[in-house]
Parts: C-alpha cells; structure tokens; sequence
C-alpha cells in the first residue's frame, strides 16, 4: 500500500537494475570504506549501500542459465533475510529474458527492460555480471529512460573482479553517461543553437552549497553567470536578432576564455575540448565589445559579413524562416551600405541604419527596393539589367518571407518546396557574394520614369490599399474629405508603401464641386513640380461621385504635359460584409486606357479645370 501511495504521488523511489553470474564465488568487495563480501555484486550493493540509499525494487535480468543454476532464488532468500533497519526490504523482480545471441534477441531483452522500469524513478544500474553485451543494453536502455520517461541515472556500479588483490572495488562509472550528456548538449548547440541542454546540465553548479559564505560563493555565482550568457544567446539566436546574438555570443565567448570554477572542471568530462566546441560555434558571430545602446553598432562591411554568415548557418540548419527573414534585412542594409560606399564612406552610423523613419532611414530603402520591383511587371525596360537583377531577387525573398512570416494565413499554399528552397539560396548567395559590384546596388531610376499615382480616398481603404500594392509609385495625390485623410497612414503601413504622398481635401465631399475645381487646379499645379514623373496612373474608383468627376477631370486636363496617362479601376469581389472586416486584402487592377494627352480621346463634359 505504501509503494502504491509512493507512486501515485510520482514519488522517484529507487531502482537497482541488475543481472547475476551464473557461476558466482564469494567474494570482497569494496565500495567507498565499506568492505562487504557476497556471492553477487548486487548482494554487495545492498550491503554496502547506505540503509536510506538501498534500492525499492531489484529488477534482475535472469537467463536460462541462471535460473537453471539456482542462482535467482540463493538471491532472493538472501534479501528476504536483510537485518530489519527501518525501511523496507527490497521487492525482488526477475526479468526473465533470452541469452541476446542475436540482433533479435539483443533488441527483445532492451525491449522488456523498458517495459519492466518504472517511469519518473531513480535508477541505478549494476554492470557487474552478465554477458558483455548486457553493459551497452544498460547505458542504451538508461539514455532513453532518461531522455523519455524522467528516469533518473542515480549511478552506475561496475565491480572489477579481475583487479589484483583481495578486495575488488565496486566502481560509479556514471561519468560515462554523464560523458554522453555533455557531447549531446554541446552537439545540440552546435547543431541548432538550443542551449537547453546545456543549462540543465549546468544548473546544479550553480546552486551554493548550505554553510557557503562569502569569497566561497564566487564559483557559483560565475557559473550561474555563465548559465545567464548561455540562455540569452540562445534565445537571440532562436528569436533571429542578429545584433542581440552578437552581443551575447560575445560575453559567451569572453566568459569561456576565462578560467572556470574547480568544482564545475572536476565534474564536466573532457572540459577544455568541449568548451573549445562551443567557442569554435560562436566565435564567428561575436560582435567586438560594444557596450551602451545599438545605435553604436557601425554598418560596415565587417558587419555585413557576419550577417550574413548567421543567414548561412540558420539556412544550414534548416530554419529557413530565419535565414528568409534576416536576408531581406541584410538585402536592405547592404543597399544602404552600397550607398554611402558610393558617397566615398566606409560604414554607416548606427542611428542612421537601425531607424526606419526620415529619408536615410530602413523604410526608404525598402521603399526603393519595392519600387525598383514594381517595374518587373511590364516596364522591366526602365531598368538596367543589374537592377533587374536585384528587383528579382529582393522581390523572391520579399514575398517568401511575408508569407512565412504571416504563417500561411493565405488562401494559397506557401509551404516552401524545394524549388523555392534551392531559388532562395541561389538568390541569396549571389546577393551575398556581389557586395563589391556597386552598380548592382544602384537604386535610382532613370530621370523621367517615376510614377504618380492619383487617387480618391472614400470610407473604404481598401480600393487605395490595393492601389498602393498594384502599382507601387514613387508620388501619390490623394483626394479625400478631413475624415477619410484619417485612414490614409494606416493604409500606407498596411501596404508597406513608404513614397512621398500630398493630399488635397475636399470639406463637402458630396456636393463640393465648385471647391472641387479649385483642388483639381491645386493638383495641377502641384504636378508641374515633378519633372521627374513620366508616367501617371489615375485610379477612377472609390470616393464619392463627386471626387471621381474631379479625378476625371485631372485625366482629360491638358496640363499633364505629355506624360503617359494610365486610366485604371480596382475591384473587390468579396462580400460587402467581408470587404468591411478585412480591407485589406489585394484586389484586381483593370486597366481602362492608356495613352498621352497629345492623342485625341473622349472630352468630359463634367468639370472642366
């Protein structure tokens, strides 16, 4: 009853798994000061033992042999006749299985051993007797006793019988999976940049032991140091921060350069070789010693190739989200580097590459690539063919990532398949490796092909969203009323535009038409400012009917100057209902008309400016 109680509560009683010579001599063993003498090893365990360190259970591993000899019951008999002290006597449990002469039998008896161990206990394990077989069955059955079922390996006795002497010592050679332990861990890390296993291993190094004072608890204060920088690396690595990560593989590497403490060396196998594994892993992505805020961090080329050497090692790992998201940061720092390398600097300043606002920062950059993308749809022509080039390959890694990165909630399927595995890494290796073609870099426009978007702005945003994805310009003329003009930055981060925006607002945009002609010459005007412009795109949707006739009005107006006028429509063909819930979902662009004011077209008898 008690036993039951002890494990309904998962209560970790104790487990000695142990097997039984056939043949067994008496003899002296010695554990530690205790010297006992048995006929079995773990006769002598129990004798030795501590009374409160004595197993619940003896799980014994019998063969045929050993039944056949008497050597399951002589045992028995012996532990059913331990001295009363207190605590219970162990309950025998036979195991009875085949001699593992073969593959199948060596995978039947690790299969009955697992089943026969109970789950949370604390096992130890007696690698005295049995075929020499039987002591690989124990460490493998012990490994994922642990790993699996919160088994845990309390030690593991081997008695050396062929030692010289009298007295045979009974060895803990648990440092052996302890070994096995800290390879995993450290392979772990390696492999994948969890530190997980790593930390537990360590923990109990950095708990001070009960009386330890003063100077005494340096050791465990340094070590629970160490777990910290461990854990924070690992979760830069984890969350894809590649600055954060710099900074903590730096205080990692700086911490295991420095001497550890005695009792952590004394315990940990092999130190210096597995220390030296986890420097080795770090070492490539640790920032110099930086302290302060981020915006001392410098955008160099020092820096653009650690970057991208985290891009490497998380695509090498498989953590494609990872290796997608930091590319298309990379892709935006290495054009702001490119740019100031073509101004004659050597790197850029901290506050300036790692803000996103005013017109040096990330987001006008991102606005170029995006804008240099949006020509890959019929007016490739506008473009150099090294620009092409990085349209294709930032517009690739663009989309890949926000598709990841908004988890698949999209009608489409974006899991990634090895075609875009192999694209992505093709693309991103030529990025990677062209830091020294300036002219790849480049992301001016030829003088005369930006585009202008005119548009309404009604109660819906979505029409304008859509706008904004289809046509990607560089200049957007919003008419709108002083209530719609509320949403147009939302609609503008929504579609990640970032270009140079004017709004003209109309105070009654139901029955405003003599202010609307007034607007209508306003934007006109505004217009004759932007010789750079060669292209517009008029959107005739959205808005009241008053704002569509005065949009109207700007198509057919001879002030256009001779640029190309693209008459447009966007549609949404969802409910109503939905439509209100999710503007923003990228609709259809039709396109009406395309021509310049010099070619004769339909006059518009509605507002003349």
């Amino acid at each position: 009853m008690e036993e039951e109680n002890l494990e309904r509560q998962g209560d970790k009683g104790k487990v000695l798994l142990t097997s039984l010579s056939p043949y067994p001599r008496k003899t002296r063993y010695r554990l530690g000061n205790q010297v006992v003498e048995a006929e079995q090893s773990p006769l002598a365990l129990l004798l030795a033992l501590p009374v409160e360190e004595r197993p619940r259970e003896i799980i014994i591993l019998c063969t045929a042999k050993v039944l056949e000899e008497g050597q399951l019951a002589a045992v028995q008999d012996r532990v059913s006749a331990l001295p009363p002290v207190g605590v219970p006597v162990p309950k025998v449990m036979p195991l009875h299985i085949p001699d593992g002469k073969n593959e199948e039998e060596i995978w039947e008896i690790l299969g009955l051993v697992l089943e026969k161990v109970t789950p949370n206990c604390r096992l130890i394990l007696d690698l005295t007797h049995g075929f020499r077989s039987f002591s690989f069955l124990f460490f493998t059955a012990a490994l994922y006793l642990k790993a699996l079922r919160n088994v845990e390996i309390e030690s593991a006795y081997y008695g050396m019988l062929e030692s010289p002497g009298d007295e045979k010592p009974l060895l803990d050679i648990s440092v052996i999976l302890d070994m096995i332990e800290w390879f995993y861990a450290v392979r772990t890390f390696r492999e994948t940049g969890q530190a997980g296993n790593i930390v537990k291993l360590l923990e109990p190094f950095g708990v001070r032991p009960a009386g330890v004072q003063g100077r005494a608890c340096q050791p465990y204060d340094e070590t629970r140091k160490l777990i910290k920088d461990f854990e924070e690396a690992s979760r830069a690595f984890d969350q894809n921060l590649p600055i954060e990560f710099g900074r903590g593989a730096a205080g990692l590497y700086r911490h295991l350069q420095e001497s550890q403490a005695e009792h952590l060396l004394a315990k940990i196998p092999l130190p210096k070789e597995l220390f030296s594994q986890i420097l080795t892993s770090v070492e490539p992505f640790r920032l110099p010693s930086l302290r302060g805020d981020k915006t001392q961090q410098v955008l160099d080329r020092a820096e653009l190739d650690r970057q991208a050497r985290l891009v490497d090692r998380y695509f090498e790992q498989g953590h494609l989200n990872n290796a997608l998201g930091l590319a298309r940061e990379w892709t935006v720092s290495a054009a702001m580097f490119e740019k100031a390398r073509g101004q004659g600097l050597e790197a850029v300043e901290g506050k300036q590459w790692l803000n996103h606002k005013g017109e040096e920062g990330r987001f006008s950059v991102e606005y170029h690539l995006n804008h240099l993308a949006s020509f890959l749809e019929g007016k490739k022509d506008i473009l150099t063919n090294k620009q092409c080039w990085l349209a294709e390959r930032w517009s690739f890694i663009r989309d890949k990532r926000n598709d990841l990165y908004h988890l698949g909630f999209n009608k489409n399927s974006v899991l990634l398949n090895e075609r875009d595995t192999e694209t992505f890494f093709t693309y991103w290796c030529e990025l990677r490796d062209s830091l020294d073609d300036l002219q790849k870099w480049d992301l001016d426009v030829a003088q005369g092909a930006q585009t202008l978007l005119i548009s309404p702005l009604g109660n819906s945003a979505g029409l304008l969203y859509t706008a904004l994805c289809k046509v990607r310009p560089d200049y957007l003329f919003i008419l709108a009323s002083p209530a719609s003009v509320l949403k147009l930055g939302e609609i503008m981060d929504k579609a990640e535009w970032r270009g140079s925006v004017k709004s003209f607002l109309l105070q009654d945009p139901f029955a405003g038409f003599d202010e609307g002609k007034e607007r209508v010459r306003e934007m006109l005007a505004e217009l004759k400012g932007h010789s750079d412009v060669g292209h517009l795109v008029i959107n005739l949707t959205g808005g009241t009917t008053v704002m569509q006739l005065l949009i109207q009005a700007v198509a057919h107006s001879k002030a256009l100057g001779g640029r190309a006028v693209e008459q447009v429509a966007f549609v949404d063909r969802r409910p109503i209902a939905d439509q209100q819930g999710d503007p923003y979902v990228v609709g259809e662009m039709i396109r009406l008309s395309e021509y310049t004011p010099d070619e004769p077209r339909a006059h518009n008898p509605g507002v003349t400016p």
